[in-house]
């Protein structure tokens, strides 16, 4: 017995305009299923004998279309009865049959990585998005690309592409190449690639510059109070004084964070591991936080970007904010140290916590709300913060100098 094809319009819960669905409706021994499609109509504009549009001003259209899609959907039946035996399939997998695409489809790496990109979280499909956009601008034929056309060479003139064309530095490509690599292994695991092309490219495995400054210049830094752009700078310093927090991070803590002296909160780019981070407010961070306090969030920055009538008029560019503030930022601290960036406040404070300060690879770590290298015993050692509160405030001190190099190594 062949599967039957027909149309059906499903008027049980009409939207806010009270407009029903129209779907093919699949049936076959016993078993329903149906296919959603892009037709939406009110249900007084149905003639359920006719399977067909009524009384809509595009009702030839949208019966055209509709025919078609029936069409289509039995011609598929027919190529699938000549291939395999479906007689005792139920609805669903002979839905499945009839919507799956093509192998062809299914091998492009294009269509691969906008699927990946859409089940992403908002802020990473923002970047996803940004490789994207860099991808388009180098292969005029990206939506062709096949998997076995992402190869070695491809990935060696795209990185190019990328540093002499973009003029983007050495981080911002290794993002975008980490993004692809990304969407290359979830296609492995599918079984759609065996091996992947990065396997032979060592372009990810270079070592990125170094952005820790020395002690020395950072406590000048830290120290000065008569930049054109304090409240950049201040920014800078309050990440320092807080173990190097995420910039971003700081932005969004909200106003009534601080409890008992210390601010809890998760990272933003790790958020979906909800694992918690305990920094005590050291005197220092107190004063720059109470200098910009806001309202909603902890520090007015957001709130006044948040006010800017670009963002009033546009709602939805609200998430772009803390990445204009960040981008303002870093565009100011360049006029205090060349090529000076937030970043550089988190990778000083862990080189000098283990060259200056003695503090162990695995309390820096744990500091900067990484995992320990002792994952074992990790199970077993429930880590307070005390010792973390202590190297922040050996850092801090050494870097300005508070702590003498006598005082420091007990002599």
């Amino acid at each position: 017995m062949k599967p039957k094809i027909r149309l059906y319009l499903d008027a049980r819960k009409p939207d806010a305009e009270n407009l029903c669905p129209v779907y093919i409706k699949i049936t076959h021994i016993g078993t329903t299923a149906y296919i959603v499609t892009d037709i939406r109509i009110l249900a007084s504009e149905w003639n359920a004998q006719a399977e067909a549009v009524t009384k809509n001003i595009n009702k030839t259209a949208f019966n055209h279309y509709l025919s078609a899609l029936v069409e289509k959907y039995r011609d598929r039946i027919d190529e699938i009865i000549l291939s395999q035996d479906i007689s005792r399939k139920r609805a669903a997998d002979i839905k499945k049959l009839l919507t799956a695409r093509p192998k062809e489809d299914r091998l492009l790496f294009w269509n691969r990585f906008q699927e990946y990109t859409a089940k992403m979280s908002a802020s990473s499909q923002r970047m996803f998005n940004q490789t994207a956009d860099r991808i388009k601008e180098y292969d005029k034929h990206y939506e062709k690309l096949l998997f076995e056309d992402i190869t070695t060479e491809w990935l060696e003139r795209f990185e190019k592409h990328l540093k002499d064309e973009r003029n983007n530095q050495h981080n911002t490509i290794i993002w975008h190449l980490q993004h692809i690599r990304t969407v290359l292994n979830d296609a492995i695991s599918d079984g759609l690639l065996s091996v992947s092309p990065f396997h032979k490219f060592h372009s990810l495995a270079s070592h990125a510059a170094k952005r820790a400054i020395e002690p020395a210049e950072l406590r000048n830094i830290l120290q000065k109070t008569d930049f054109d752009h304090q409240d950049s700078l201040d920014l800078f310093k309050l990440s320092f004084y807080l173990i190097g927090m995420n910039m971003v991070d700081i932005l969004h803590l909200p106003h009534d964070v601080i409890v008992d002296g210390r601010i809890v909160y998760v990272r933003q780019k790790l958020h979906y591991k909800h694992k918690e981070i305990s920094i005590k407010v050291e005197p220092e961070a107190l004063e720059i936080i109470n200098k910009y306090r806001g309202k909603k969030y902890l520090l007015r920055f957001l709130e006044d970007e948040e006010n800017k009538p670009k963002y009033r008029k546009n709602p939805e560019k609200l998430v772009d904010a803390h990445a204009a503030i960040v981008r303002r930022v870093d565009n100011h601290l360049k006029k205090v140290r060349k090529k000076l960036a937030t970043y550089y406040a988190r990778h000083s404070w862990a080189t000098i916590a283990i060259n200056h300060c003695d503090i162990s690879m695995d309390f820096i770590a744990q500091s900067l709300g990484h995992s320990s290298a002792h994952k074992t015993t990790n199970i077993y050692i429930t880590h307070g913060s005390r010792k973390v509160d202590e190297a922040n405030r050996k850092v801090i001190d050494y870097v300005l100098g508070i702590v003498d190099d006598g005082q420091k190594h007990g002599k």
